[in-house]
């Protein structure tokens, strides 16, 4: 991924080189961002009680089979980074697109409590979430003397590893002990991504610009899921889930203008 964005830096640049209209070339900027990933609403909420899925109602002594991530995605803090290309149409408005990734780690210990006081000793563990995205968007930017105020919308596509959960039964005599987990294939998700950012810029040169970023992103990953216990354990019913992650993305951002001296 690395490589495949630097080739696509290479490319642009090379291709504004060989332009021969100074105006079209003027237009285009690179920026790149990069800091705090916080989760809002449903995917930064920690609440087990709530959220657990259990056997059907008609099961004597149920048990928990499932966690719905729609309630609940027990999402912490982590790290963001952009990248974005802009070509304005105007002083005001431009065309923009926009890739990045995100990386949250997930709260497992509430959740590792509660297994164990209510089922036995327990670990529960469960994959990061790491989510990329590529959306084109609209934006507008307004300049005030040396700083630069900027706001865009943006609306593409998404992209998660599957969000895999375990528990491992620690109070089990087996080596290994017996855990509880999802039991199939563990295919990547894919989502509509909605999002907005607003920045302030100080221009610190004709070619630099340099400034802070705040973004929100939005998708709403569907899956489905069976559990058991394994090895030996039969599946439990099917769960149709939907992690539904928002993002709240606040760093620093550094653009690179295109421009001929005349």
């Amino acid at each position: 991924m690395k490589n495949f964005i630097i080739l696509c830096v290479l490319m642009l640049t090379l291709s504004l080189d060989l332009l021969g209209q100074d105006d079209i070339y003027n237009r285009f900027s690179i920026s790149v961002s990069g800091g705090r990933a916080i989760p809002i609403g449903s995917f930064g909420n920690k609440d087990i009680i709530s959220s657990a899925i259990y056997t059907p109602e008609d099961v004597q002594n149920p048990l928990v089979i499932g966690i719905d991530k729609s309630k609940s995605g027990f999402a912490e803090s982590g790290y963001f980074f952009n990248i974005e290309m802009k070509y304005m149409l105007n002083q005001s408005f431009g065309l923009r697109l926009r890739t990045g990734y995100t990386f949250n780690s997930v709260w497992t210990e509430g959740i590792t409590q509660f297994l164990s006081t209510n089922y036995g000793d327990q670990k529960f563990e469960h994959e990061d979430y790491k989510i990329f995205h590529a959306a084109p968007g609209l934006g507008y930017e307004k300049k005030i003397g040396i700083f630069n105020l900027g706001v865009g919308v943006y609306s593409g596509i998404a992209f998660t590893n599957y969000p895999y959960y375990e528990s491992i039964l620690t109070y089990t005599t087996t080596n290994p002990p017996l855990k509880w987990a999802h039991d199939g294939d563990l295919p990547n998700l894919k989502a509509l991504l909605l999002g907005a950012s607003i920045n302030i810029e100080y221009q610190k040169s004709s070619k630099l610009n340099w400034g802070i970023e705040l973004s929100y992103q939005n998708s709403n990953f569907d899956y489905s899921m069976t559990t058991r216990v394994i090895p030996g354990g039969s599946p439990n019913p099917e769960i149709n889930d939907t992690l539904k992650t928002s993002i709240l993305n606040v760093g620093l951002k550094l653009q690179y203008n295109f421009t001929r001296k005349k």
